[in-house]
């Protein structure tokens, strides 16, 4: 099973690998062009 990340603006829980939330469609960060990880925003 994916891991989960919780959205800091709405709660909802969203699969780790996404770089917005499903629900209310905030952006929870950025994909690395290099190795496609998602990094937090302000990194």
């Amino acid at each position: 099973m994916a891991s989960m990340k919780q959205c800091p603006h709405c709660g909802k829980y969203v699969p780790e690998d996404r770089t917005y939330c499903m629900n209310c469609g905030v952006t929870l960060g950025i994909r690395c062009p290099g190795c496609r990880t998602v990094m937090p925003l302000g990194v």
